[in-house]
């Protein structure tokens, strides 16, 4: 999983595109989704930083749900990931 998203974040374009989709396709986003719903913040916190650098349309949503989370730096780090995704423009 950390090899996956590490050669992730080297990459642009297509090739991005397809590893993001092979992220998915392994359950990894599953289980980041399961983490984030988790009564432990490090646990939070991980699946957050994790989803963070995909940068993917696909991660939007459990980005958004983050923005809501008790803990200030998973909601932080959130806010920031979908500042680059293009998809927040202010926080409440």
């Amino acid at each position: 999983r950390d090899l996956l998203l590490n050669t992730i974040l080297t990459l642009k374009g297509k090739e991005r595109q397809s590893l993001t989709n092979h992220y998915v396709a392994c359950g990894y986003l599953e289980k980041d989704s399961e983490r984030l719903q988790s009564v432990f913040w490090p646990a939070r916190l991980a699946a957050v930083l994790r989803l963070s650098q995909l940068e993917s349309a696909q991660t939007e949503n459990l980005l958004t749900f983050a923005l809501q989370d008790q803990n200030p730096l998973i909601s932080q780090i959130a806010l920031e990931a979908l500042s680059r995704l293009g998809t927040v423009t202010s926080a409440e």
